[in-house]
């Protein structure tokens, strides 16, 4: 009898990567995406790139037409804020244009939350939740600010008006999403002074869409401003109910109970769907990719067994 079980090891292995191929999965428009590259080998190296994953869609921030932000890249320190809010002052001060003013009222208000998204999100000292809420209360400020204009705003409505109030409308979705990013994150005894604070928010928001709701704007532009505060009027009360739901254990949790405040922040957890965020893992140049070295299998030569029958 021949050495066939070599042979035969060395077939599988060789086909088990000569047939790797494309996988691409999804899981619909809201969940996640993972792609991954093909497996190619014959006799040679094989490598394997991890493409980026991308957070679900529903959470995704809106992007205001013609503004453009500055991103973050580093935690900036108290003196770095300190400059450039009063860069941001100067300038709008000094712009004397009430369409520009509001602009640059709302392209600095959209900074400050996204910049408050990504030290809550990526900040490791212990005052960054408290660093990004105080920054939601300067954009909050600034909102207040175009809104107290709102007599010179919705006359003469033009294409560039339009424009500033459909962009107004997503600054505040926007700004519901992140504060939901930080309130589900935050421990449980500064929630008291933070909820104060979303409050007086969320009773501005429905202020300011009830004074867009009566602009003269084009069919389409308002029924876009109908539906976003019907949709944040519902995110409202369904907060203040999973609030009142949860009375008792914030209480308990304010108070020192160690287990009430786990089981608490686990819930916030869940009920803003922070254990949804995950890490991005980096694209791979071919060079930084993972090399598998193929299995080879080298044959013998096949000897003579002697048949004892």
């Amino acid at each position: 009898m021949k050495n066939k079980k070599l042979w035969l090891i060395a077939i599988i292995a060789i086909a088990s990567f000569s047939f790797c191929t494309v996988a691409t999965a999804q899981t619909g428009d809201t969940g996640p995406t993972i792609e991954i590259t093909p497996l190619s080998a014959s006799l040679g190296n094989v490598q394997a790139t991890i493409l980026p994953v991308t957070a679900p869609a529903v959470d995704a921030l809106e992007s205001l037409d013609e503004v453009v932000v500055a991103e973050l890249k580093s935690e900036p320190s108290g003196f770095g804020l300190f400059w450039k809010n009063l860069k941001q002052s100067i300038g709008t001060a000094f712009t004397f244009d009430a369409q520009k003013k509001a602009e640059k009222r709302l392209q600095t208000a959209e900074e400050k939350i996204r910049w408050a998204e990504w030290i809550a999100a990526n900040s490791t000292n212990t005052n960054a939740k408290e660093k990004a809420t105080n920054l939601i209360e300067q954009a909050n400020k600034q909102i207040e600010k175009i809104e107290s204009k709102k007599t010179e705003l919705m006359q003469k409505i033009d294409a560039r008006k339009e424009r500033l109030i459909e962009n107004m409308v997503k600054h505040e979705s926007n700004k519901e999403k992140i504060l939901d990013k930080i309130e589900g994150k935050l421990p449980p005894e500064k929630l008291d002074k933070f909820n104060e604070l979303r409050d007086k928010i969320e009773a501005q928001n429905e202020k300011i869409m009830e004074v867009l709701k009566e602009g003269k704007f084009k069919a389409e532009i308002s029924r876009r401003i109908e539906l976003k505060k019907e949709e944040l009027k519902k995110k409202h009360e369904e907060r203040k109910k999973y609030r009142n739901e949860n009375k008792e254990l914030m209480k308990k949790a304010s108070d020192g109970d160690k287990d009430a405040k786990s089981e608490l922040e686990e819930k916030n957890r869940k009920h803003f769907n922070i254990e949804s965020e995950k890490p991005e893992v980096k694209a791979e140049t071919a060079s930084d990719a993972i090399t598998i070295e193929p299995i080879i299998v080298e044959p013998t030569e096949p000897k003579e067994v002697e048949d004892k029958n």
